[in-house]
């Protein structure tokens, strides 16, 4: 299904829904709203109880915990939850599914890794309360706990060895992007922080958030406040724009698309946005395809 964005005025000549064409009314230059809203962009109740999740690149592996620390992972948003050996309080999956990261204890402190749902836990070194892996493992972010200083750490993947980011951020969550050019944070005050990747420095984004995720190319952003309301922002120059539905965390696949989350109740939830923004300048609809769907665009005569 294809929806195109309509700038106030604007005339459309056609565009596609169902691989139909619907034409507009040529009196009134308007597309009923039927025909271009995506029955897709809600969230979907998803079987299962848990208390965080983490998606891998096309939903292909979901991995999770619940409030006893269990580790589960389904393979696509049609699989069944399948109970993996270990405990975790957190998790983070790369894009591949092939990198995986998690930390364990009430507060955190123990970090592991595991080569995919094949793999096995290896106890890692260093204390962390939150770790985040990029796409391809290359770039792992974490945080330490109050009684561990609360100092940002990054390594260069499950090889590499802590190095120490010491601040005042304060900090209890962080996120990286796939590409690992994008680092969000949040800090135990709901501050929100954004740093281009390592070499960037941290600078404080408006909002308050308890949680945010970050799409592969930093485009998408997506955040939970304390009232679990959830938020949109299209990457750090965007705004932070209210979003139907209760969530405590969110997770945003690398491609922006696909997002899954958890309630106050443990439930859990997804969507799937719609990508076929219209740009009106080109005439042009991409379509998940990567068909491009072409219109024709003119301003209407007379005052707006």
């Amino acid at each position: 299904m294809y929806l195109a964005v309509i700038t106030p005025g604007a005339h459309i000549s056609g565009v596609r829904v169902n691989k139909n064409i619907f034409r507009d009314d040529e009196e009134s230059h308007q597309i009923s709203r039927d025909l271009i809203e995506y029955s897709e962009n809600q969230w979907n109740s998803i079987e299962g109880v848990l208390t965080q999740v983490s998606v891998s690149a096309h939903n292909e592996f979901v991995w999770g915990v619940n409030s006893n620390q269990d580790i589960y992972c389904k393979k696509g948003i049609d699989g069944s939850l399948e109970r993996v050996e270990g405990g975790l309080k957190q998790i983070s999956v790369s894009t591949d599914g092939k990198h995986v990261w998690g930390v364990a204890g009430v507060s955190g402190k123990n970090v592991f890794y595991r080569t995919g749902v094949e793999g096995s836990w290896s106890h890692m070194t260093g204390g962390l309360e939150h770790v985040s892996v990029s796409g391809d493992g290359n770039h792992v972010w974490g945080v330490a706990d109050v009684s561990s200083g609360n100092n940002i750490y990054h390594r260069m993947g499950v090889g590499g060895e802590w190095g120490v980011f010491p601040g005042t951020l304060n900090l209890k969550q962080i996120f990286v992007s796939a590409d690992g050019n994008h680092v969000w944070g949040v800090s135990r005050s709901n501050q929100v922080f954004y740093r281009a990747g390592v070499d960037g420095s941290w600078k404080q984004i408006s909002g308050d958030m308890k949680q945010v995720s970050v799409s592969a190319d930093g485009k998408h952003v997506w955040g939970v406040n304390e009232s679990d309301e959830v938020f949109y922002r299209a990457g750090v120059d965007g705004e932070w724009v209210l979003v139907t539905g209760s969530l405590k965390q969110v997770s945003v696949n690398p491609d922006g698309r696909h997002v899954w989350g958890v309630d106050a109740s443990n439930n859990i939830y997804y969507r799937k946005i719609c990508p076929y923004v219209a740009d009106t300048t080109k005439g042009t609809v991409k379509g998940e395809d990567g068909a491009v769907e072409h219109f024709y665009v003119k301003p209407k005569t007379g005052t707006r």
